[in-house]
């Protein structure tokens, strides 16, 4: 059975999209990482492919705050007599909730809110639930957007279908889900379209969040583990024996100090699966056809700063772990996937029950093997999906694959319906279809979308006597496709037009990210502030230029000038401090940073906080600033 329903909790707004586009301002992307030697050549074959350099068409999602209210967020549910699903289309279409009905027992962590917190490609991600980490490394960007929710219904069988367009790569992917009568497993088929006449890197991990509790074990069938760690801004991959290491048993969670990574290494010949268990010996269980080949572990680690990412993305005393499921072996990799191909595969869900002893003992292969029993009682391995036909729609996505089917010869998915051509992102890009220009707004407008690829690239070259906006948008598409200094040509034109803020930030934003030229780039901030003097973002970005330049004191004399709300806003009020800091004035940063200070938006792997407060009371206390002042857990960020 297949029904739809309003599911309430506490929500944080999403909020507006950042107008700015990414010119080399997203942190994170150009991941730097080591191997020791143990890792083998023949393993590092994928490694560093499929990276990004920009995030580009996307925006930035990043207009969140931390007030919560109640809201009703529209879920998908499929139920039968031993288990309840539940999706959620407007986040990305997340499984949401598994729920056994026989045990009464929540299969999943289920986060008692919606806060989105700095983690994602987009900036705003949240946790809990299952997440579909489609096409590119960094979590999925639409993780946060609607997705299409499609239901067939035949004799047989009911499907959910939960598709979007995936802007980076060109493709169509596509979640089916299925819950047969009788069934005591959830089954998913994922599929991906890649339908253009291109090779395309492919990255896929379903991610999956359990409750961490202080007895969970983490099982799966593989002796060999590759083992990640951060280490600000830069990841070492070894490779080791499990589950022991150092005398201690890292099936356990509860033993691993700091944030780490571990990707299994499970034999070719072997079943596909991952479990994680509580005392009890019950828990969630994950099988995938072999298409699925890697499994790994994430936990926040034990430490003060892990303890504080886990209630930092929910509440007090929560916490949670992700046991996850991708194509490669590890997350530093990406595959290449033939022109004109689709890739599909089966996953299923369900708890894994036994012998609690055997499964929580110390024989390894006896608690692997007692797992592999619950798969073939519970987990059909040869279920087939029915046949894939088209169903209804019942809510919407984006109107980017509508776009692109009205530019490409053939239609992005040989499957499903992309019907939405009123979405207000895409309305001046077909605009620019039916009449060769794109319409002219006014200079104080917020951009409303950017476009990538040779094919817009023709488009605006085409135009003779370009506006000011359609050299903005060149520009943009030049950037992305790596001409930077065709991307300065058309925004030195954009601005020359018309005089506007966007162009020169966009400059700014070259000669900071790639020019090497801090005074430039706050020369043309400095422009495009005085056009825009109280726009939020363009506030942050000359915030960040000045106190990087060394120039803390300009800073502090224009947030002074600014609007009471503007001078609240979290981020602002912490780049004050920072200056302060800069300058001196510490017990001046101190006053702005106490121990309930909060930044929304702190970035994973960020530690601007928390190295702040260490320097506040290094330059007041000196050497005794650890043992009189120490690092609260509410600002400790560190992973490593």
């Amino acid at each position: 059975m297949i029904y739809f329903c309003d599911y309430n909790m506490p929500a944080a707004e999403l909020g507006e999209q950042n107008p700015m586009p990414d010119i080399g301002t997203k942190k994170g992307l150009a991941v730097t990482f080591e191997t020791t030697g143990r890792v083998k050549e023949d393993e590092k074959t994928n490694f560093g492919k499929g990276f990004l350099r920009t995030t580009l068409p996307y925006m930035q999602q990043d207009g969140y705050g931390r007030e919560r209210t109640m809201r009703a967020f529209k879920a998908a549910v499929l139920e039968n007599a031993y288990l309840k699903a539940m999706f959620l289309p407007e986040l990305g279409g997340r499984l949401w909730s598994l729920y056994d009905k026989k045990a009464k027992r929540e299969l999943l962590y289920v986060n008692s809110v919606f806060q989105p917190c700095n983690l994602g490609l987009r900036n705003a991600w949240f946790s809990g639930g299952v997440e579909f980490n489609a096409c590119v490394r960094g979590h999925n960007p639409l993780t946060c957007s609607p997705l299409y929710c499609e239901v067939a219904r035949t004799r047989d069988a009911e499907i959910l279908h939960l598709y979007e367009f995936e802007r980076i790569r060109g493709i169509s992917y596509c979640i089916s889900a299925c819950l047969p009568e009788g069934a005591e497993a959830l089954y998913l088929k994922i599929t991906i379209e890649n339908r253009t006449d291109q090779v395309r890197h492919m990255y896929w991990w379903s991610n999956i969040a359990v409750e961490e509790k202080p007895d969970t074990r983490i099982l799966v069938p593989a002796r060999e583990s590759f083992r990640c760690f951060y280490n600000a801004g830069h990841y070492v991959l070894d490779s080791c024996e499990i589950p022991m290491i150092g005398g201690k048993d890292f099936s356990y969670p509860k033993n691993m100090e700091i944030s780490q990574d571990f990707f299994y290494k499970i034999p070719e010949n072997q079943r596909k699966w991952i479990a994680a268990i509580d005392g009890s010996g019950r828990g969630l269980l994950h099988y995938s056809t072999d298409f699925l080949k890697g499994r790994k572990l994430f936990t926040w680690g034990m430490g003060q700063g892990g303890r504080n990412w886990n209630e930092f993305l929910s509440e007090k005393g929560q916490s949670y772990l992700e046991i996850q499921a991708g194509i490669l072996y590890t997350q530093l990799e990406a595959v290449e996937m033939p022109p004109d191909t689709e890739w599909s595969w089966t996953e299923a869900y369900t708890m894994l029950d036994g012998d609690r002893e055997v499964l929580r003992g110390e024989d390894w292969s006896r608690a692997v093997g007692e797992a592999e029993r619950c798969i073939q009682r519970k987990i059909d391995q040869n279920f087939a999906f029915p046949q894939d036909f088209s169903g209804k729609v019942v809510y919407q996505g984006s109107g980017w694959g509508a776009l692109e089917n009205r530019i490409r010869p053939a239609e992005i998915s040989r499957y499903r319906a992309y019907t939405n051509d009123a979405d207000p992102e895409t309305a001046q890009w077909f605009y620019l279809l039916e009449t060769g220009r794109l319409p002219l707004p006014d200079t104080g407008e917020e951009p409303k979308s950017y476009v990538t690829g040779g094919f817009w690239e023709e488009k605006l070259e085409a135009i003779r006597e370009r506006s000011w906006y359609e050299h903005l948008q060149l520009g943009v598409v030049y950037y992305a496709d790596g001409k930077i200094r065709e991307a300065e040509r058309e925004w030195e034109s954009s601005h020359g037009k018309a005089g506007n803020c966007w162009a020169l930030r966009n400059l700014a934003m070259l000669y900071r990210n790639h020019f090497a030229d801090p005074d430039k780039a706050c020369a043309y901030m400095e422009r495009a502030y005085m056009l825009h003097p109280f726009h939020k973002i363009l506030c942050i970005e000359y915030a960040e230029l000045l106190i990087e330049a060394g120039r803390p004191e300009e800073w502090l004399a224009i947030y002074d000038r600014l609007p009471k709300a503007l001078r609240q806003a979290p981020r602002l009020l912490f780049y004050k401090a920072k200056a302060l800091a800069d300058a001196g004035l510490y017990q001046a940063a101190a006053e702005i940073l106490t121990e309930d200070f909060v930044l929304p938006d702190n970035r994973e792997g960020e530690l601007s906080v928390t190295q702040l407060w260490l320097d506040i009371y290094a330059g007041l206390e000196g050497g005794e600033a650890e043992r009189k002042h120490p690092l609260p857990q509410s600002l400790d960020f560190r992973m490593h």
